[in-house]
């Protein structure tokens, strides 16, 4: 609805350009003309500068379209989410006739109390609790996600949660019980607060207004929760040889983590803001029993192409370095407070350019050995790195860049730090 009102309102200003401009005969103020001057060229197709009521008609037109085109779009997702309640109540009747774990009264209300209490245990990283709701993958893709979280130094808290509809939208009665699963579409208000655990700041606030679908499957007689479709999230992102690369790898996937997870150090991450930047195909692991995250990053949305990380958390700090490839650098301009290292090796030195805050810190790096950097050279497209203190961040613009290989680098850079 936000979109349509946004159009809505964008015709009525056009609208009223062109009758103001019908009006006014082919005359104008000073001031007029001067507040108008920006927009000559989208509506001027003779070249004199003047504003073209053909354009804005054409203008009008396009948009007129559009929004009703939009509106009909929404009527027709209005339309089939009422034909997908009524599907899956009738389904919910005829499954609770023969089984009591199938009551409508009771998959709503298990359904309502899931979501208010992931909101809590999720606001505290209270993971423990969550053992009794989630399902056992989806707890442990959960609980890597929390400690992710915390060592990026941020809490997510949920406040003033209010649900005001809960409607069931999947049923799914198998023979077998274990396959059993339902899916209920949740409607609520809630303050988002992100905070800074490092300084107390609030990074973000926003109050929500949205529905949720909460995917359930059944464990005896009752049900756990195994995933959550978050409405922001953008299915054309979606990257289905990523979601196998996290199966095969023993990872998770999500689509959108928002900002969420997004880091605010270094170097790579000095232009990331908050509601604009945005992290995509997120995958979550562990190796060697550290936190190994890889995912897309886009800095602002129309970027192209985006970038692909691969980051993890290490037991110990270096400060800040910077391992770039000379000539193709991903970032050009010389870092602000941090010293060129030249190191012993030369064709190193030919090839790669070093930068830190810490020289001592930095050659202590066990990376900067010319092995590892033959095995960035090996890889097809360029990689850089990037330790922002005790995070190492291996990232790469380039299309060809695959999570394997991101992932293949990892576990390289873990052979050199024997971790």
């Amino acid at each position: 609805m936000n979109e349509l009102h946004t159009i809505a309102i964008l015709i009525n200003q056009l609208a009223q350009t062109y009758l103001a401009m019908a009006g006014g005969g082919g005359s104008s103020s000073s001031s007029s003309s001067s507040s108008s001057s920006s927009s000559d060229s989208s509506f001027d197709s003779s070249g004199s500068g003047e504003v073209n009521p053909f354009g804005i008609v054409l203008a009008l037109i396009f948009l007129g379209v559009f929004y009703f085109t939009a509106k009909r779009g929404m009527k027709k997702q209005r339309e089939d989410r009422i034909a997908r309640q009524v599907a899956a109540q009738a389904a919910l009747n005829t499954a609770a006739a023969n089984d009591p774990v199938w009551q409508a009264d009771e998959v709503s209300k298990r359904a309502w109390m899931v979501f208010m209490q992931f909101q809590a245990d999720w606001s505290q990283f209270a993971t423990d609790p969550m053992k009794a709701y989630l399902s056992p993958r989806y707890y442990e893709h959960m609980r890597l996600v929390l400690a992710a979280l915390q060592l990026a130094g941020r809490q997510n808290s949920i406040q003033n949660v209010t649900v005001s509809h809960v409607a069931i939208e999947k049923v799914y009665d198998d023979t077998d019980n274990a396959n059993d699963l339902f899916h209920a579409s949740i409607t609520f208000t809630a303050t988002d607060i992100i905070l800074d655990t490092r300084s107390g700041q609030e990074l973000h606030r926003k109050q929500l207004t949205g529905t949720e679908t909460y995917r359930f499957i059944r464990s005896g007689d009752t049900w756990l929760l195994d995933g959550i479709d978050q409405p922001t999230a953008n299915l054309n992102m979606k990257n289905g040889q990523v979601a196998a690369f996290a199966v095969k790898n023993s990872m998770f996937y999500s689509l959108d983590w928002g900002h969420l997870l997004l880091p605010d150090r270094g170097q790579l991450f000095s232009g990331a803001k908050y509601n604009t930047s945005d992290i995509n195909n997120h995958t979550i692991g562990i190796y060697h029993d550290l936190i190994v995250q890889i995912y897309s990053y886009i800095a602002t949305p129309g970027d192209s192409p985006e970038y692909t990380i691969a980051q993890v958390n290490i037991p110990r700090s270096y400060g800040s370095i910077l391992v770039r490839r000379k000539q193709r650098s991903l970032i050009k301009k010389v870092p602000q407070g941090m010293q060129q290292l030249q190191t012993e090796w030369r064709e190193f030195n030919n090839t790669y350019e070093v930068f830190a805050t810490n020289l001592e810190l930095a050659t202590s790096l066990e990376l900067l050995t010319p092995s590892y950097m033959e095995a960035l050279a090996a890889v097809p497209f360029e990689v850089n790195i990037e330790v922002a203190d005790n995070v190492i961040y291996l990232y790469t613009k380039d299309l060809q860049a695959n999570y394997q290989t991101m992932l293949d680098l990892l576990k390289t850079a873990f052979k050199e730090m024997k971790m």
